[in-house]
């Protein structure tokens, strides 16, 4: 095996190296090798000639196990400074054998598969022999604060949530995260929102909160995956699909140019995530090559996902009269009084989108004038000075010519009336997008394997789960935790829980008791007081007759009571007269 000769004349640092080793199957001495990995830039494995690290015939082929296009390394550049750390991913490119990341056994030879995410020090092997280290020490890491490790391990039987950072901004840390059921790799978004209310951000937590429910009820294979969210008293997390591919952007700039064929590719798929979305009544109204990312790898031919919700809206649910989006994309209803646009915007935003991906990495003057166009307060019907300038640009910019079906797609998405603006699903039925039907095969064919991996998401009960408040006091008593971050007592909490168990456990049984105890005491007084009053009866019955027996003999009161029970001893008391004998 030795580096194939490939032309890699690049004037950047290597953003990581590659140590390669390949042990001897007779226990001979180990071959090594490294590979120095450039900004986006791509080194494939295999023993096809065209790899930049080719398996020759010198190695026995059964033994090492390589497929002729077996595997690829790659980096992607979101942004050029130090919150943005270039990302190196490993994929398995359909072999035979597949790969080994680790301990995770990787391989799929019925569908294209995503990339997987390197880390500095993580080994990838050709089983049996032949096993690459990435060397890449300034791997970012940013630590989730105390407070924030204890909340996650709220949610820690269904995502891990790491201190490997994708990116930072001034809202939001990116983290890696694994699903555990499946361990797909993802993105956290980790969102400080106490930081953004005290800063007067209100509105941006606010269209945080309606990102995440737009996303939950999004599940489309051309729409990034939303995962789940949950929340704090403090934070959000978002957990999303992770796009191994980079963004539209940073495709743009490491190819430069794009062929039309692969322009109709991606665009007919970003209008099929768009008409999925309409449909649903959500205008995404910032749509632009940063918000449309590569879902598998940085190569047009592959799935394209769209992402970044947050200035979206729903048809119906509130009034869009407010100036959303980014320069260059704004559609002429949305930047001009009184503002009011809808689901057209969309379609102007694609047609910007046509356009850049034809011109390539090329500056065209024409797309200024054409937002200088809808920006202009005088009411032209139709840009037709300036689209003419564009299409005179891309004839210049392109060593081939756009079709004439191309200039009608564009041409149609930049009418100044939204009423006559071509809609997602017209677009799709333009012949740019589905003509000839060779063309149309070969689309459909794509999207069936581009798409072969992707999964329809489980049915979300809840956009975002809230988690329960930690929080305890701090010194000054604030319970915001302002300054220090104190870890919160889990354990007490545990004991106080279990405490407040067992009381009132405790105090069912007394009661218990004590209503048993009165069953008992209710029923000994009946007792009591029926043979009181069985006690009593004779004596009553007594006084009765004898006050009888005085009036018919008028004998003395002593006489008459012997005599009456002598004579009645066997006989019922009641109210009847006795019968005596007179004497």
């Amino acid at each position: 095996m030795a580096p194939n000769n490939v032309d890699q004349a690049v004037s950047a640092e290597p953003v990581a190296e590659i140590k390669v080793e390949i042990t001897d199957t007779w226990g001979g001495p180990s071959e090594y090798h490294t590979i120095h990995l450039f900004p986006n830039k791509t080194v494939r494995v295999g023993r096809d000639s065209s790899s930049f690290l080719t398996f020759d015939s010198e190695f026995p082929l059964h033994e090492l196990a390589v497929s002729r296009n077996h595997l690829e390394f790659y980096s992607v550049v979101i942004e050029e400074d130090c919150d943005h750390h270039p990302l190196v991913y490993v994929r398995d490119r359909q072999s035979h054998m597949g790969i080994g990341v680790n301990d995770e056994h990787i391989k799929d030879t019925k569908s294209i598969t995503p990339a997987r995410l390197l880390h500095h020090g993580d080994k990838v092997t050709i089983p049996p022999h032949v096993t690459f280290e990435l060397v890449q020490p300034f791997t970012p890491k940013l630590k989730l604060s105390p407070f924030q490790s204890e909340e996650v391990k709220l949610f820690g039987d269904r995502f891990i949530v790491m201190d490997r950072t994708l990116g930072n901004g001034t809202s939001a840390q990116v983290h890696l995260a694994i699903d555990r059921q499946t361990g797909e790799q993802l993105a956290c978004k980790v969102y400080d929102m106490c930081k953004l209310e005290n800063t007067g951000n209100s509105d941006m937590v606010r269209r945080l909160m309606q990102e995440t429910f737009v996303r939950c009820q999004m599940d489309h294979p051309n729409i990034a995956a939303f995962r789940g969210a949950y929340k704090s008293h403090s934070t959000l997390y978002v957990f999303e699909e992770l796009a191994t591919g980079g963004d539209l952007f940073s495709l743009l700039v490491r190819d430069n140019h794009f062929t039309e064929s692969d322009v109709r590719w991606m665009v007919r798929q970003v209008v099929q995530g768009i008409a999925y979305m309409h449909e649903k009544g959500v205008v995404h109204r910032d749509l632009k090559l940063e918000n449309i990312l590569c879902a598998i790898c940085p190569k047009p031919g592959h799935r394209l996902v769209v992402t970044d919700f947050g200035h979206s809206g729903v048809i119906g649910l509130e009034r869009m009269n407010v100036i959303v989006g980014t320069t260059g994309w704004q559609a002429p209803e949305l930047l001009k009084p009184p503002h009011l646009h809808g689901i057209p915007v969309d379609i102007w935003a694609i047609g910007v989108l046509a356009t850049q991906l034809l011109a390539g990495a090329s500056k065209m003057e024409a797309m200024d004038l054409l937002d200088a166009f809808a920006r202009s307060p005088c009411d032209t019907k139709e840009p037709a000075h300036e689209l003419d300038k564009l299409f005179k640009e891309l004839f210049t910019i392109r060593s081939d010519p756009i079709s004439e079906d191309a200039k009608d797609f564009i041409h149609r998405c930049f009418h100044v009336n939204p009423q006559t603006r071509i809609t997602a699903a017209e677009a799709l039925q333009h012949p740019w997008l589905c003509k000839p039907d060779d063309d149309l095969k070969k689309f459909l064919q794509r999207e069936k394997e581009t798409t072969a991996n992707w999964k329809r998401r489980q049915v979300l009960r809840y956009a975002v789960k809230h988690l329960p408040d930690l929080r305890q006091q701090t010194a000054d008593g604030s319970p915001y935790f302002t300054h220090k971050q104190r870890k919160p007592n889990l354990h007490a909490i545990r004991r106080t829980a279990e405490y407040k168990k067992r009381q009132a456990a405790e105090k069912n049984k007394r009661k218990r008791l004590l209503m048993q105890d009165d069953s008992v005491l209710s029923s000994n007084r009946g007792l009591e007081e029926r043979s009181k009053q069985k006690s009593k009866e004779p004596t009553r019955r007594s006084q009765r007759l004898l006050a009888k027996a005085s009036i018919e003999s008028g004998k003395s009161s002593t006489t008459q009571l012997a005599e009456s029970q002598d004579e009645e001893g066997d006989q019922d008391w009641d109210d009847r007269p006795s019968k005596r004998v007179k004497a």
